[in-house]
This record gives structure tokens, sequence and C-alpha cells, in this order.
């Protein structure tokens, strides 16, 4: 892999020092923290740039941790005279609901140890983990838009709870009658409203309850 010459004592890429952005290289100084890897950056800034120059974004929405790649990624603007996309940075957000970390690779490695049945496994803090627990798409924008775009670290404390409510099911007399009605309808749809209101008997006798989930969501920051 083609990196980025470094000589900084830290390995973290945040104290990379912008002005060498442009020193690509391969390197063979023993990493610190990996000593089978090279000492370099990763050009992942590089190509993220390029992209957004190509595909024309005009503005990025990200994390705080990520301010050190957008003064990389503008010096490389400012370098080939480009006008640099809006950027807005956002705390994190950690779902307290979840024991597992909010974090791909984890959730990628407890899937294949089959701790995690998958992606939408009710455990993991995935989109896919919240639709199948019944969580609204809806639910979700107005979550995140109720956040802002504050620096500032957020907890989301979620619970979640179900009821069972039982319908107001018809008498003995009044089944037999709404039997009666739709056993003379046939297999053809209700037409009257007789025949509607007989057939709607008919359902909740043979529904008796229904369950329902309540939900909340608390935010603090």
């Amino acid at each position: 892999m083609t990196r980025i010459l470094r000589d900084h004592p830290d390995p973290s890429p945040a104290q990379f020092p912008i002005e060498q952005l442009g020193r690509v290289a391969f390197q063979g100084i023993e990493h610190q923290r990996r000593p089978s890897e090279p000492q370099g950056l990763g050009l992942g800034d590089f190509q993220s740039a390029i992209d957004d120059r190509l595909t024309g974004v005009t503005h990025i929405v990200r994390g705080i941790d990520l301010q050190d790649s957008a003064k990389r990624q503008r010096f490389l603007y400012d370098y080939f005279d480009w006008e640099y996309p809006e950027v807005v940075h956002w705390g994190h957000v950690q779902i307290d609901a979840y024991d597992v970390k909010m974090s791909t690779s984890t959730i990628s490695e407890l899937i294949d140890e089959g701790k995690l049945d998958g992606w939408d496994d009710p455990r993991a803090p995935t989109l896919k983990s919240l639709r199948r627990r019944g969580v609204r798409g809806e639910a979700v924008v107005e979550a995140i838009v109720g956040l802002g775009t504050s620096t500032s670290d957020v907890d989301l404390a979620m619970a979640e709870t179900r009821m069972t409510l039982k319908y107001r099911v018809p008498d003995r007399q009044r089944l037999e009658w709404a039997q009666r009605i739709v056993e003379a309808m046939g297999d053809r749809p209700p037409q009257t409203t007789e025949e509607v209101y007989a057939r709607e008997q008919i359902i909740l006798h043979e529904r008796q309850s229904t369950e329902i989930v309540v939900q909340a969501l608390r935010i603090t920051g």
C-alpha cells in the first residue's frame, strides 16, 4: 500500500503535520503500534477529497474525530485553488440501550464469531436492528434532527415496552348474526354497511386482542 511518509514520533494521524501531506513514499521504518506494518499514513484523506471534488460535493457532515482530515483536505484544495465544501462536525452519539460498541469492525467481528445473528440483530446498534425492532424511519430522522449539529457528545437513552390491548368483541347473539350474513356473502367482498359491519365482527372475534409497542427516546448532552 502506498503511504504518506511520516517522521513524527507519534503514530497518531492527528499528529501528522499538515504541510507533509504531499510527501508520498514507501517507508520501511517499524511502526510503533503495529511492528509488522511500515510507519506511514493511509491516503484516505487524499482519496476522499478528490472524490468529493469530482462528484461535486458542496456540504460535508461528519464526526468530530475527523476535524484533522478537514484540515489536510483543505490544504489540498487550497493548493489547487479549489473551493472547499462547507463542513459541519458532529459530536459522538452513544446509544445507551446497547451493550455492543457502535463500531462496524466490532459488529462485523461479533457476527463472524456467531455472537450476533447479523446486522439486524436486535442487540446491535444499527439501523437494520432498529427497523427489525419496529422503530419507524421517521422517528430516527426526527431524533437526529432534534440533536442538531452540536460538537458535544450526546447520549441517547431508548426505552421500549409492549402492551396487549383487547378488542371489544361481539357477544354470542351478535356473532351469530354476523356469521349468517358473512356465510350468505360467500367469497365476494362486502357491498353494504351491514355486510362491512358483519365482517368486522367476525375479525374481532377471531383476533380478540392486539399488541402495540411504545417507544421513548431521551436525548442528553
